[in-house]
Formats: C-alpha cells, structure tokens, sequence
C-alpha cells in the first residue's frame, strides 16, 4: 500500500498539487454526509438492519426476529419517529421480580 502511495506522490504532477486540499476537502465533506444520513437511517429503520441473532441466534430468537420485523416494518414513518423520541426517554432498567432473581442466584 505504501509503495502504491509513494508511486501515486510521484507520479501527481506539481501542478495538481495546489487541487490536493481541495479534493481531500471534498473526500471529507463526503464522509461527513454519508454518516449524517445513515445515523438517522438506522435509527428509524433498525428493522433493515442486520442483526447477531441472524447468523448465531437459535431458531426461537430467528422467529421472534422475523415477527419483530414484520410488526416494525407496519409502522409508518410518522410512527417511527415517535417511537424514536419515546424510546430515548426512557430510562430502562430489569423488572423487580428478574432482579430478585438474579441477586438470589449469587
């Protein structure tokens, strides 16, 4: 990679020099709003998304995955948006009965 690089500086003319700035500029500006869109996109579509219980997930979680996706891709985006900023509200902790549960099991 580094003789490629090394190659590519030699073979730049000096007259394309004064463009470099402005390229990497552009490669950045580029970076920068594909991950402005893609946040967004995976946190209203988490549905599209793929998942660990894809591959290594029992046949139980694979079905419980297949009918979480379908009852999320129901949604509209409306609804999408709202279970978005309900769900970053929330604080989320265990059910009292599981944590009895797993302070009787130490």
């Amino acid at each position: 990679m580094w003789r490629t690089l090394a190659r590519l500086v030699r073979q730049t003319p000096w007259y394309q020099w004064p463009l470099m700035p402005f390229a990497l500029l552009a490669v950045v500006l580029w970076l920068i709003v594909a991950a402005l869109t893609s946040f967004p996109r995976s946190w209203l579509y988490p549905d599209r998304d793929f998942h660990v219980f894809d591959i290594d997930g029992s046949s139980a979680q694979k079905a419980r995955l297949v009918r979480w996706r379908f009852a999320y891709s129901r949604i509209s985006f409306a609804g999408r948006v709202r279970h978005l900023f309900r769900r970053g509200g929330r604080k989320w902790r265990k059910a009292p009965d599981r944590v009895a549960d797993h302070y009787a099991g130490s």
